[in-house]
């Protein structure tokens, strides 16, 4: 109980840590990182970063509790068969229940069933934008067929595990070269 109580005492007062506010602000801002990577770096155990990503310690960083986060990938080498309307429907379906997410409006952005004449992607630019709207914000995907690459972001305020919407959406996609991964804590 003395252990538990000095602990407290030095996160509230920050003495005698050995990382600094800036540094918890800092390890916050890089959440999508590997925690091994970052107790590497800021030099503490990867169970001190779990508990600063989590906000179990340090809660006053910032001021405020946060509203969200954000997750963005950019997969490459992907399968672009699996870049149609239908295919995309089906991935926001599975996306949403497995990260308890509510779907609701979805939109479309692309040249499906546009006269030739009237379309107006370029061919490098040529592929399907959707937005899967969430009761607590949305999901938006940019796929491009001839880099067969796809886009993804994440919003939510509702909390929600990263983890396995960035594994189940490399699966999906059947990615084969993952070039970016970015997980942001929002407020």
């Amino acid at each position: 109980m003395k252990e538990k109580r000095l602990r407290i005492k030095r996160e509230k007062n920050y003495n005698a840590s050995k990382l600094t506010l800036k540094e918890v602000a800092e390890i916050r801002g890089q959440a999508g990182m590997k925690q091994h990577y970052l107790a590497a770096k800021y030099g503490v155990c990867q169970q001190t970063i779990c508990q600063i990503l989590k906000r179990k310690t340090w809660k006053g960083v910032g001021g405020v509790k946060h509203y969200g986060k954000e997750l963005i990938l950019d997969l490459f080498e992907c399968n672009n068969e699996l870049f149609t309307r239908n295919k995309l429907i089906e991935y926001f379906e599975i996306l949403c229940g497995m990260i308890g997410m509510q779907r609701e409006k979805l939109v479309f952005w692309d040249d499906h069933n546009v006269p030739v004449k009237e379309r107006q992607t370029l061919d490098h630019t040529k592929g399907t934008t959707a937005v899967q709207f969430i009761l607590t914000s949305n999901i938006t995907i940019h796929t491009l067929d001839l880099t067969s690459s796809v886009y993804i972001n994440i919003f939510s305020c509702k909390d929600f595990d990263h983890i396995l919407a960035k594994k189940f959406s490399m699966d999906y996609f059947e990615c084969k070269n993952l070039i970016q991964s970015n997980m942001i804590i929002r407020g």
